[in-house]
């Protein structure tokens, strides 16, 4: 038995690695219940196969399922093992990664940070796992834009790793590449490169041109370069990595899936909406089969869909994927979420374009008084709302509200980005204009 439950977990890991999750799920359910019948379902083989098919579910981007599984497997090592074993910790670390997944910060952050804490007290600071709890807490940080309190974190990772494990070691690269995406996330894309250029030639290196993790790098540098406007420099990276991930991955992963999408998203900034359009399409009805129409990934693809419409002015067309989109990401996270309020600025976009401003309205106001209490009435998405919402009132010809709030985000903008900022100066236009009608008058 012990021989026949070996050789269906070695299968399942093949099926796995080939992408081909439906017969890994199916002997990992086999095994897991065979288990569970035999020895009993806190027997430590029984609780492993239960996070093996937790693990598979996470990897295909299904981190519902992942994290009720996950969850199990916490609880019986808590109660079994105790809060301070090292399986426990792992258990609590895969669980605090499905929730950041999820975008559940608020429930990610205290699992990372507890995980993190008990680590370095149990096997101290320049241990690996130690080191990935301490590189997982930084990420966190970084997702919420909390650079402050990413940046310390993320260096002594990478420079802690370097002198323990060497230059080369997977984990070294790692948290070289985390640090990177730390200044690429602060738009520093100068001090990025190097880094993701470093990061890549040694992964090829010590892993190989076509580890998932090498393909990893290749996607970071160019979307790197991406960022610059480089895009002859991002263009064949973009296409190496998504035509890489497709050959080994298969093109149902969701690794293949996001280059796909990043090889859309490069044609469509050069405006090639020819070769962009069969990729979004695919990749929305591929995310929807594997995902479900609810999912956050397949909600970006929707609205990826739709302003690859609006970048043509298709507006007609663009209008059903942004509807959708705002409404679905409103009913299952709310209105100050995130995405949400991505999506709704979009729709309210549209519907200006549309010159629909009876429509775009609520939205404008709805979204100004969120920005307005979230990042309060100085920051620049802030003010771009507040701008946004006086030119509805300038063209439902409602010219004293109107006047007012012009004047005011341009007083705002000249105090918090200067002068010459873009922004400033398009503030500065909007109450010229007023004041020539003025003289006119």
């Amino acid at each position: 038995m012990h021989g026949n439950t070996r050789k269906q977990f070695s299968l399942a890991s093949a099926y796995t690695n080939q992408g081909l999750y439906d017969k890994a799920e199916s002997l990992y359910v086999q095994s897991y219940e065979m288990k569970k019948g035999i020895l009993g379902e806190r027997h430590p083989d029984t609780i492993m196969t239960l996070n093996n098919l937790a693990t598979l579910y996470y990897n295909q981007g299904l981190f519902d399922k992942a994290e009720s599984l996950y969850l199990q497997c916490y609880e019986f090592y808590h109660s079994i093992l105790g809060d301070r074993h090292l399986n426990t910790l792992t258990s609590l670390n895969n669980l605090a990664m499905t929730y950041n997944q999820q975008r559940l910060y608020d429930k990610a952050e205290p699992l990372y940070l507890q995980c993190y804490e008990m680590r370095k007290a149990i096997l101290g600071e320049p241990h690996p796992d130690t080191l990935n709890s301490m590189g997982n807490l930084a990420n966190l940080y970084m997702i919420q834009g909390l650079y402050d309190k990413a940046e310390p974190l993320l260096v002594s990772t990478y420079e802690i790793s370097k002198e323990l494990l060497g230059e080369r070691h997977p984990n070294t690269l790692i948290a070289m590449n985390s640090l990177a995406s730390l200044y690429y996330s602060q738009e520093l894309f100068d001090k990025a490169e190097p880094l993701y250029v470093q990061c890549l030639e040694m992964r090829k290196l010590a892993l190989g041109e076509r580890h998932p993790l090498t393909l990893t790098s290749i996607n970071n540098l160019a979307m790197n370069y991406n960022k610059q406007g480089l895009y002859d420099k991002a263009e064949p990276l973009h296409l190496q990595c998504y035509e890489m991930r497709l050959a080994i991955l298969g093109d149902r992963h969701p690794d293949t899936l996001a280059s796909m999408n990043n090889l859309a998203g490069i044609y469509k900034i050069q405006g090639l909406f020819d070769k962009a359009a069969p990729l979004l399409v695919q990749h929305y009805e591929r995310s929807k089969a594997i995902l479900g129409e609810q999912h956050p990934n397949t909600l970006a693809s929707m609205d990826n869909l739709g302003s690859l419409y609006y970048n043509q002015e298709l507006y007609d067309k663009a209008e059903p994927f942004y509807l959708d989109c705002y409404n679905i990401r409103r009913a299952l996270f709310g209105e100050r979420d995130r995405d949400t309020l991505l999506y709704m600025n979009n729709l309210a976009t549209l519907y200006m374009n549309q010159e629909s401003y009876d429509k775009a309205k609520p939205l404008i106001v709805q979204y100004y008084e969120i920005m307005k209490g979230i990042l309060g009435e100085r920051h620049r998405n802030t003010l771009i709302a507040m701008n946004n919402l006086g030119s509805v009132y300038y063209n439902q010809e409602l010219y004293d509200k109107a006047e007012l709030l012009y004047k005011h985000c341009y007083e705002m903008r000249r105090m918090t980005l200067g002068d010459d900022h873009p922004d400033t100066l398009e503030s500065k236009y909007c109450v010229e204009l007023f004041r020539s009608c003025d003289d006119e008058g």
